[in-house]
């Protein structure tokens, strides 16, 4: 079980760029699973993007983020939340 006692629910992971200048879909994007199995997991791989991106060079502001699976929460097994992690923020 998770925190809380609650089952993992799956969390969708997204990346954008703050003034919009880049988005997951350019070609040479970092691979990642848009759906993780929970949050920790989730946090953890948008985090590992992110560095990656930085170790390449991109110096967008790049902003990794995360939400539970609307489904799975609408049904109340988890409460609702969010996670956003900004490239310029990490140490």
């Amino acid at each position: 079980m998770k925190k809380n006692d609650q089952p993992a629910v799956r969390w969708m992971l997204g990346f954008f760029v703050h003034n919009g200048e880049g988005d997951k879909h350019e070609p040479d994007f970092p691979t990642f699973d848009f759906w993780q199995p929970d949050r920790d997991t989730c946090e953890a791989e948008g985090r590992r993007i992110l560095l990656e991106l930085r170790n390449r060079g991109d110096e967008r502001n790049w902003i990794a983020y995360g939400h539970p699976d609307p489904y799975e929460v609408g049904a109340g097994r988890h409460s609702a939340g969010q996670w956003m992690q900004r490239l310029r923020d990490l140490p």
